[in-house]
C-alpha cells in the first residue's frame, strides 16, 4: 500500500467523526493553525482572550486552561509548566496562528496525517488545507556576518542593492561616492558588504565584495563624516545619553517620525502608515524609520511584507533601524545583558533583516530607551548610532523631560506601530492635523555630528556643575 492509500485509510477511521475544515498556514517549512479554528465550536470548543497589555493569550478549553505568554514564544500548561516554542505564534491582523506539531500534546489533539493535514480530538476532526503565501519568497541564506569598519571611495559608477528578495531594487552610485563598510556577510554563498554612504542621508546598501573592490580605493575611515558622528555618539554616551533631536536651526519645520516594532500580539497600526502615505500623496515630505525587532519580524511576516510593499510602491520614504532581537520589557532591559550578549542579539537581528533582503541601517534604538554607558558603547562599537527620541508621542502631553515633551522643530518622534499603544497613534493623528506645517523628514537629517557634539558638550557642563 503506498503512502497516499495509507493516509486515506487512516482518515477513513474517522469518517464517523464530526468534520471541520479550515486552512493551515505554512511558513518557512512549518505548519500553523489559526487559534480561532483550533478552539472553535467545530473542534476544541474553547475561548481565547488577549490580556496583559497584548502580551498573553488566555485559552480556556473544556478540560484544560493554557496561557500563551511573553508575546507568543512560550505556553504555560495546566500544570504550570512552561514550554518554549522554537517557532513562536504568527500574527496576521487579528488572527493568531500556533505551530501545529508542538501544540498537539498541549491542546490535547492528535495529528492523524500530515498529507493531507488532519487533526483529531475525541470524536471531532479538523481537516486543514494548506496555504503558503511565502513559499516562493527568496529568503537569503545568511552566513559569516561580522562587523567591519573601513571606508572606500568609488573610482567609477557602481550598482548597489537597496533591497534584495521579492522587492529587489538597485541604485547606481556615481564615481567619487564615499562608502563606509560596516558589515561583511555571505549571502547565498557569495561575499557581500553592508555599506553606508558618507553623507547626510546615511543610506545603507548591499554590494558584492568583489565588485566594490574592483570599483573603489580605500581611504581613511576616521576622516569621514560618519566617524565624526560616532565620535559625537561616544561623547553623549559618557553621560548615558543618545541622540534625541536634530539641528533645530536647519529643521525648524521638520520632525522625524520613527515607529517602534517590538513584539506584540495585537494587529499592527496600518492607519499610521496610511497617514504617512496620505501626507506623501499631498506632495509633502513624508518619511518614517522602522525600528524593528527580530521577534516582531519572526511573528509578523504579513505586516512586514506589507511595509516592504508600501516602500516598493513608493507610498513614502522608509528606512530601517534596529531595536534589538529579543526586546526585554521589564527590569533593567538591555542593561541587564552582558556586552557579548548584546552584540550577539544585534547581529541576530541583522541576520534576519538580511534574510528578508533588507540592508540594516545605521540607527539603533534601545528597548524602553534604557541604556548605560557600557551598553551604548557596545552598540557604537558595532558601527551603529544610538537614537532615543524627544517626543514619545503617547506621553508627550505630560511634558516630562527628556523624552515625553511636546514635539517641536527638530524633534525625533516615537510612535509604536505594533499596536501596543493605540493612544499614541491617535495622539499623533491629532498632532498632525493641528500642526500641518511640519514635514516628516528622514531621520538621517537629525543624526548630525556637530549638533550631537554640541549636545554632548552642553550635557558635560551640566554634569560638572
Amino acid at each position: 500500500m503506498n503512502h497516499r492509500l495509507l493516509a486515506a485509510a487512516i482518515v477513513l477511521q474517522f469518517c464517523c467523526a464530526a468534520a471541520w475544515c479550515a486552512d493551515a498556514l505554512r511558513f518557512r517549512g512549518a505548519d500553523y493553525v489559526s487559534l480561532k479554528d483550533l478552539t472553535g465550536e467545530g473542534f476544541l470548543n474553547g475561548t481565547t482572550e488577549l490580556t496583559h497589555w497584548g502580551r498573553h493569550i488566555v485559552i480556556a478549553l473544556p478540560d484544560r486552561d493554557l496561557i500563551v505568554e511573553n508575546g507568543g514564544d512560550r505556553i504555560r500548561d495546566r500544570d504550570g509548566m512552561v514550554h518554549h516554542f522554537e517557532r513562536p505564534i504568527l500574527v496576521d491582523g487579528e488572527e493568531w496562528f500556533v505551530p501545529v506539531e508542538p501544540c498537539a500534546p498541549l491542546f490535547g489533539y492528535e495529528i492523524v496525517t500530515t498529507d493531507p493535514l488532519v487533526l483529531a480530538a475525541d470524536d471531532k476532526r479538523l481537516e486543514l488545507g494548506r496555504r503558503d503565501p511565502f513559499g516562493d519568497y527568496p529568503f537569503a541564506r545568511v552566513e559569516r556576518l561580522r562587523p567591519e569598519w573601513r571606508a572606500a571611495r568609488l573610482t567609477r559608477s557602481l550598482e548597489v542593492s537597496a533591497r534584495r528578495g521579492r522587492y529587489a531594487r538597485s541604485v547606481a552610485l556615481p564615481g567619487d561616492t564615499v562608502l563606509v563598510v560596516r558589515r561583511t556577510v555571505w549571502l547565498d554563498g557569495v561575499p557581500w558588504l553592508v555599506v553606508t554612504i558618507d553623507d547626510e542621508m546615511l543610506e545603507s546598501f548591499l554590494v558584492e565584495a568583489d565588485r566594490l573592490a574592483a570599483s573603489s580605493t580605500g581611504i581613511d575611515v576616521e576622516a569621514t563624516r560618519i566617524a565624526r558622528l560616532f565620535a559625537a555618539a561616544r561623547a553623549l554616551a559618557k553621560n548615558e545619553r543618545a541622540i534625541r533631536h536634530g539641528p533645530r536651526d536647519r529643521l525648524a519645520d521638520s520632525v522625524a517620525l520613527t515607529s517602534d516594532l517590538c513584539w506584540s500580539l495585537r494587529p499592527c497600526e496600518s492607519r499610521l502608515y496610511d497617514m504617512v502615505a496620505e501626507r506623501a500623496a499631498a506632495g509633502r515630505t513624508a518619511s518614517v524609520t522602522q525600528f524593528v525587532t527580530g521577534r516582531w519580524m519572526q511573528q509578523y511576516p504579513f505586516a512586514l511584507d506589507d511595509l516592504l510593499r508600501r516602500e516598493d510602491r513608493g507610498d513614502y520614504h522608509q528606512t530601517w533601524g534596529l531595536h534589538s532581537w529579543d526586546h526585554p520589557k521589564s527590569g533593567n532591559f538591555m542593561n541587564a545583558w552582558y556586552p557579548a550578549s548584546l552584540r550577539g542579539d544585534t547581529l541576530a537581528q541583522e541576520k534576519l533583516m538580511l534574510e528578508w533582503g533588507i540592508a540594516p541601517g545605521i540607527a539603533y534604538r534601545f528597548p524602553g530607551l534604557i541604556h548605560d554607558k557600557t551598553r551604548l558603547e557596545t552598540i557604537i562599537d558595532l558601527a551603529l548610532v544610538p537614537v532615543d527620541c524627544e517626543s514619545w508621542v503617547s506621553g508627550m502631553r505630560t511634558n516630562r523631560p527628556p523624552t515625553r515633551i511636546d514635539a517641536r522643530g527638530g524633534s525625533i518622534l516615537l510612535v509604536h506601530g505594533n499596536g501596543n499603544e493605540p493612544g499614541g497613534v491617535e495622539r499623533f493623528a491629532d498632532w498632525s492635523v493641528a500642526n500641518p506645517e511640519f514635514d516628516f523628514a528622514p531621520l538621517a537629517l537629525f543624526l548630525d555630528p556637530e549638533s550631537a557634539m554640541r549636545d554632548a558638550e552642553a550635557e558635560a557642563v551640566l554634569v560638572v556643575d
